[in-house]
């Protein structure tokens, strides 16, 4: 009943993140000229066609920082998460104030004019905002013995057809419906994320403060995250 009690917990918290990576790239991709900070392989792809026609320029550096950013904020948050599986939370409160630091700025430039493709603020916000993204993704790579990545939804989806497959061959095999289910919540949580996402920035007009909502969304994995007691806690 416990290790029940603790799987509906964690799988909570994996939608949780998953609905707020969704709606931060979604975001981020309609406000910051249409730069991806968190679909890395389309980025790569992005940048291999700007590379290949000997075009080196405003979103080719983009594509490199958030590679970068993103690449440090994991390394930055396994790092520290080794040293002390404890500390994890403060990889939450970090991406917290990247996002908080994301919105206010954000906003302001975006209010004042001061928002340009190519600027000096515009690269800073993307380089904000990939940083939380891998800060996100080192938090939480282990839930429960299941291997997940709430930025990384091609890996997810890949993961998804193979318990599908494990499940249909075996339906009493309960690890891998098990797995089947976050896998495909982390989907859905991601696509719902960015559905919301762009419902604030475009049907609302929110704009940058559309990140009220992961923000939320965020403060409520940190105080679930706070309460959980150390002999719940699953493999990261």
């Amino acid at each position: 009943m416990l290790r029940s009690l603790e799987r509906v917990a964690w799988r909570l918290r994996v939608v949780l993140l998953a609905l707020a990576a969704g709606c931060v790239d979604a975001v981020g991709f309609l406000n910051l000229f249409h730069i991806f900070t968190a679909h890395l392989s389309g980025d790569t792809t992005k940048l291999a066609v700007d590379l290949g026609s000997g075009h080196f320029g405003v979103d080719a550096l983009a594509f490199v920082l958030v590679l970068v950013t993103y690449v440090g904020g994991v390394v930055l948050g396994v790092v520290v998460v080794a040293a002390d599986e404890r500390r994890s939370r403060a990889l939450l409160v970090a991406e917290i104030l990247c996002l908080l630091a994301l919105m206010t700025l954000g906003s302001a430039l975006r209010d004042g004019g001061g928002l340009h493709h190519g600027g000096f603020f515009f690269y800073f916000l993307v380089v904000l905002s990939a940083l939380a993204m891998g800060l996100q993704t080192a938090y939480l790579r282990r839930t429960a013995g299941t291997s997940v990545h709430t930025t990384f939804i091609t890996g997810m989806l890949t993961a998804l057809a193979e318990d599908a497959v494990a499940w249909g061959r075996n339906h009493a095999d309960a690890e891998a419906r098990h797995r089947v289910g976050v896998h495909g919540s982390i989907w859905l949580g991601y696509l719902a994320g960015g559905i919301v996402g762009a419902l604030l920035t475009i049907e609302l007009d929110f704009a940058f403060w559309a990140l009220a909502f992961p923000l939320v969304l965020l403060a409520v994995v940190l105080v679930e995250d706070r309460f959980v007691t150390p002999s719940s806690y699953p493999s990261r």
